[in-house]
């Protein structure tokens, strides 16, 4: 069967029964994993009648932890490895903040230390919070009251993004400033100017969809500049103390630039082992064309690699449907593992994963001829896979799920075999 095929699928434990597919919907050995939670996905409810969002997953001792929203604040959920609660995580398996205060807040994004702390970012109403957690899910109060008097002194309201360094310090990405912080919340006096650089890069203020540490120190970021009309697109480099590489891309910044009359949106990007940098996301042409799911690959010096896919760029459904990815990682042998959604005539926000190889072609020998897209729950899982973590057992993508029956919304997860 082509990618623009039809193929009248039965995906066991996930559908529930056979629907028309396009591009596919594959129940073959590289689908679910029937070892994990109930036949290769698991729902996690919390109770309440909002929303709930698994946004952001990390690979823990033993298993992992998804974090995002539900209850109007931050949800952690901690797993074993088989996708069973971890019981020993917060309470009976899960840790609420901010939940009751009407606030809907939710985490953006995970972190973990060498000891197992978690380092948490995410929104409320009042911009960015940062919060530690132990191994076993419970708020480091000192860490609290440290990070939340640094960021109230800078009037840091509204974090792009956040990196461990290292050597404990902890990178935060806000507007058009770096901001180092101390492993206890302080911020790093020693760098920039009492712990802020200012980044000489945008024309007014960016969205950062990536902040990368490299092992040699030099920082990458990545997003849009609202300043910028023709090319908002943007990869930067810097040196490990905020100032331009300019050995990378045009003095330090490399315009991503889509083909005349297009857009593109930068999602995610990984770092791959030879310095090369993935970036996955979407690009469309005209306006009222549908969004199609991209990855490109970046040269250390800042260049389209013009050995993978086409020009530097990959797509697993050229012309087919509507489709992102949110997240994406990188595999052994330079292979890229990619995922987010799916939207075609039968599925809506269906689940979709790709990989591909170090060439940039589809990996024949991953799903339905390198990718699948599936539906974790009947009706709909809104924006499809926002999470990824490669597992020693799998790839677990994670992100919100409606349940059949009626009620709220939840975590939802699944785990697919490599």
């Amino acid at each position: 069967m082509t990618h623009s095929g039809v193929l009248a699928a039965c995906v066991a434990g996930v559908l529930g029964g056979c629907l028309p597919v396009s591009p596919a919907s594959d129940a073959g050995p590289n689908l679910l994993d029937p070892t994990f939670g109930d036949g290769g996905t698991t729902l996690k409810s919390f109770g309440c009648t909002d929303y709930a969002s698994a946004n952001a997953l990390v690979v823990v001792d033993g298993g992992f932890v998804a974090g995002g929203g539900a209850c109007q604040g931050w949800a952690l959920v901690g797993y074993s490895h088989n996708g069973a609660i971890d019981p020993s995580f917060g309470d009976a398996g899960t840790a609420l903040l901010f939940s009751g205060t009407s606030d809907f807040a939710q985490i953006d994004q995970l972190l973990v230390r060498p000891d197992g702390r978690l380092l948490v970012r995410g929104t409320r109403r009042s911009g960015t919070t940062l919060r530690q957690l132990s191994a076993s899910g419970a708020e480091d109060t000192a860490f609290t009251a440290t990070v939340d008097q640094a960021l109230s002194d800078r009037n840091i309201t509204l974090v792009n993004g956040m990196w461990l360094q290292a050597d404990g310090k902890v990178l935060l990405a806000f507007g058009t400033t770096l901001y180092r912080m101390l492993p206890d919340g302080s911020l790093d006096a020693s760098f920039g100017v009492g712990g802020a650089v200012v980044v000489q890069v945008f024309n007014s203020s960016p969205t950062l969809s990536c902040l990368l540490v490299q092992p040699d120190g030099k920082i990458v970021l990545c997003g849009a500049d609202s300043g910028d009309s023709v090319d908002p697109t943007f990869v930067a480099r810097l040196s490990a103390d905020g100032a331009l590489d300019p050995t990378f891309g045009s003095s330090g910044v490399m315009k991503v630039k889509a083909p005349a009359g297009s857009r593109l949106m930068l999602r995610s990007a990984a770092l791959q082992g030879d310095g090369k940098l993935v970036l996955a996301g979407m690009i469309r042409g005209l306006s009222s064309a549908p969004w199609r799911a991209a990855v490109w690959r970046i040269t250390p010096g800042g260049a389209f690699d013009e050995t993978f896919g086409a020009r530097g760029k990959a797509e697993p459904y050229p012309g087919v449907g509507a489709s992102i990815f949110s997240a994406v990682a990188v595999l052994g042998e330079g292979k890229v593992l990619a995922a987010g959604s799916y939207q075609g005539a039968d599925l809506q926000d269906a689940w979709q994963l790709a990989r591909f190889t170090a060439f940039g072609e589809l990996d024949p020998t991953f799903g339905h001829a390198g990718a699948t897209v599936f539906a974790v729950r009947i009706p709909w899982s809104p924006g499809g896979a926002k999470a990824l973590a490669v597992t020693p057992e799998g790839y677990v993508i994670a992100g919100m799920a409606y349940p059949v029956t009626p009620g709220p919304s939840v975590f939802g997860l699944a785990r697919i075999v490599p």
